[in-house]
């Protein structure tokens, strides 16, 4: 334990602490930084008020305190509720599963609770109160009725991966363990194991890709651009270090090229060596892999390509893709690198009824402003907790001069193994009709997204360190 650890430990009873033996039990990892949460205690000698929970939290490798009353300084002890006899009752609405609902609990051992402003370190039996109708009744902050027997309660997972969403809005889910972590100068990385999406993979605390629904995402961002494509034969993806988006791109039998570029190398090491299902991407010859900013090696080249793939980062106030998604960057480094009727797509954020303004139309618009032709689609992607937005854009037609019918036969006939795990003609066009709220947003929009007048998803709020520099 480290000297300040120490001294932040000193202040609580010491079975109020993690055991040893399972150093992270209720523990979370808040926008990819591991809290440690301890129920803080008093009992009649006084000592830290109850009704204040207090959180040890890691960042940048410094121990800092906060109280769940937003405050430096606990919250005053609330009276305390009085408890049927024999067993402890929780104040109303707090229930120590962590739920608004209060499954009956049994616990063994040792333990030690905030519950009606007391600490109890013996063994503690917590068992819900039911009426004549097996319901449990609160009266003036207090159950009553008959206790039903003993009913022990699904175990909760004790780790888990928290990230902001927006000012009041946080996607939280239970973790197995950490797989692996690293640091580059760009971003934190971390591989986690969830208990409901499998691997996932996070960049500054923030969801990249996850095993159970990675291929929705990645299906949708490939797949049209180059079906529409009379035949694409080279491909120059901006980003896409984990090589999902290449694996995608391979599956294409007319490929000959793929030049994948991402500025972090660290990224694209940490993704090779542990995403197995990406390991034939990064050993396939048609590969180029290259480090570097997608805009630098754009200008540097003067090669042309059939499809550009932007797979670029969220546009984040503090990261380094902003700009990739301006007018500037479209007309200037895109445009002039794609051959005649050549494609470009981009991921474009969120795309659902509440978060499709944060840059989804901006972006549609700004392509609207430097090709002729652009179609905005989407999909749910269930690990995003929203719908996904993408936009394709040409100086050639691209939905209007084809039919579903005809997009099965090229799926057939040049991806290999002849079809995709989400995406079909159907599924295709389905996915370019938008509702209609959306759809009024597209067609009303008017900012252009420029260096100058960028707009951002939000993001954690944590500044990268390199960002400071």
């Amino acid at each position: 334990m480290s000297p300040s650890m120490a001294a932040e430990t000193a202040c609580y009873p010491s079975n109020a602490l993690p055991s040893a033996r399972d150093p992270f039990s209720n523990a979370s990892f808040v926008n990819g930084n591991l809290i440690a949460s301890y129920a803080a205690a008093t009992t009649n000698g006084g000592g830290v008020n109850a009704g204040s929970s207090k959180h040890l939290s890691t960042s940048n490798g410094l121990l800092s305190t906060t109280y769940s009353n937003g405050s430096s300084v606990p919250a005053a002890t609330p009276p305390s509720t009085p408890s049927l006899q024999g067993v402890v009752t929780p104040p109303p609405h707090i229930f120590s599963n962590g739920s608004s609902f209060p499954n009956p609990i049994a616990t063994k051992g040792p333990t030690s609770s905030a519950i009606n402003g007391s600490s109890n370190t013996s063994n503690i039996k917590i068992s819900s109160m039911s009426n004549s109708h097996g319901q449990a009744s609160q009266s003036n902050g207090t159950l009553s009725s008959m206790t039903q027997p003993e009913v022990t309660a699904p175990q909760r997972p004790s780790l888990w991966f928290e990230e902001d969403l927006g000012e009041s809005l946080r996607w939280s889910f239970g973790l197995k363990r950490i797989l692996h972590t690293g640091v580059s100068k760009y971003q934190d990385i971390a591989l986690l194991d969830t208990e409901p999406f499998g691997k996932v993979l996070t960049l500054d605390g923030r969801m990249q890709s996850a095993q159970i629904d990675e291929w929705v995402y990645h299906e949708c961002l490939v797949h049209p651009a180059l079906l529409l494509h009379q035949g694409p034969r080279s491909i120059f993806i901006a980003g896409g270090g984990e090589g999902s988006t290449a694996r995608e791109c391979l599956l294409h039998k007319s490929v000959r090229k793929v030049v994948m570029c991402d500025i972090d190398e660290e990224v694209v090491k940490f993704c090779s060596a542990h995403l197995e299902v990406n390991k034939v991407a990064f050993e396939s010859s048609k590969l180029e892999l290259v480090i570097n900013d997608a805009k630098a090696e754009l200008k540097r080249r003067e090669e042309r390509f059939d499809v550009i793939i932007g797979d670029l980062a969220d546009p984040l106030e503090w990261g380094p893709c902003y700009t990739l998604y301006s007018q500037g960057f479209y007309q200037n480094v895109v445009k002039p690198r794609l051959n005649p009727n050549g494609i470009f797509v981009t991921q474009a954020g969120p795309a659902g009824v509440l978060s499709h303004r944060e840059v989804f139309t901006s972006i549609y618009n700004t392509l609207k402003s430097v090709f002729t032709y652009v179609v905005a689609y989407s999909a749910h992607v269930p690990s995003y907790c929203d719908v996904w937005g993408w936009v394709v854009a040409s100086d050639q037609p691209l939905m209007s001069q084809m039919s579903s019918d005809e997009l099965d036969r090229r799926i057939v006939q040049r991806i290999k193994g002849g079809q995709l795990r989400y995406l079909d003609g159907p599924t295709l066009y389905a996915s370019t009709i938008l509702n209609r709220t959306v759809r009024e947003s597209l067609e009303n929009e008017k900012h252009v997204y420029t260096e100058e007048s960028a707009r951002f998803v939000y993001g954690h709020g944590r500044i990268p360190n390199s960002a400071t520099h």
